[in-house]
């Protein structure tokens, strides 16, 4: 009897310990983080329908890669997915959905703007109200740039994500591991060669170099770099400017100016 009754308490603990795991393993999966990740752009692009987004037509909205999916506004689908903000759905691509990214997420991995003036700041879930108490945006302030939809710029800041209208943001820059695109050195390289291409006078060795990153905000695919070859401590004065797309390098243009006034 009391080997029975072993066998039963015994049983009972290993269902327990079966179940415990079991709930935990359930709590793990839930709690996995979703992100977008879109090895073919710097984004994945936003419809507002899902037959516009089967035809991939033309938009202007977009989430940047490494964005973490809300997993309470996000509705997966086989080959669509959408998400919601500002209680309207958007929809993409389910396959750039992942689990995992290949950089280490940090603080600013994505556009870095600012207001160009004292804006409200409104919650992603009703704009008709902005968030805390009709809170501003000081001028100048650093947003990071998480995505655009129809409404504005979504942005993260100390109070979590936000909206702010499509007018006021200036560019800034971007944190290197969120972009899939040309590291500066790669720019710098390939404008030096266009440059030895076209000036026979261009002497990489005797020149200080920088590169200045220009995001698109409404394209971002059309964001690019100003890589500057100058002689002195004076980067305005006998210098060398290529413009180029920053993510697969094409040239825009190339030039020398004696001094420039801007």
């Amino acid at each position: 009897m009391v080997i029975f009754m072993n066998k039963q308490i015994s049983m009972v603990i290993i269902l327990n310990v079966l179940l415990f795991c079991s709930i935990n393993s359930a709590q793990a999966d839930q709690s996995d983080a979703l992100y977008i990740w879109n090895a073919d752009s710097i984004c994945i692009r936003l419809y507002e329908s899902v037959e516009a987004c089967v035809n991939n037509e033309l938009t202007t909205y977009y989430l940047l890669n490494g964005f973490q999916l809300d997993l309470d506004r996000l509705n997966m689908g086989a080959e669509i997915s959408s998400i919601v903000f500002l209680k309207k759905p958007y929809y993409f691509k389910t396959e750039t959905i992942s689990n995992k990214l290949p950089f280490v997420i940090c603080e600013n991995c994505f556009f870095i703007g600012h207001p160009l003036h004292d804006t409200p700041r409104y919650s992603i879930d009703d704009a008709s109200s902005p968030i805390i108490d009709n809170q501003m945006i000081i001028k100048d302030t650093n947003l990071c740039i998480l995505g655009r939809i129809e409404q504005g710029f979504l942005f993260c800041d100390q109070n979590g994500i936000g909206i702010t209208t499509a007018d006021v943001v200036s560019s800034a820059g971007i944190h290197p591991q969120i972009r899939n695109m040309l590291s500066e050195e790669n720019a710098i390289e390939i404008a030096a060669e266009s440059l030895q291409k076209k000036y026979s006078t261009f002497d990489l060795s005797a020149l200080h170099s920088v590169v200045m990153f220009n995001p698109e905000y409404l394209n971002p695919e059309q964001s690019y770099y100003i890589v500057v070859f100058y002689p002195g401590e004076d980067s305005r004065i006998n210098y060398y400017s290529v413009y180029m797309n920053a993510i697969d390098g094409t040239i825009e243009r190339c030039e020398f100016c004696e001094q420039s006034f801007g």
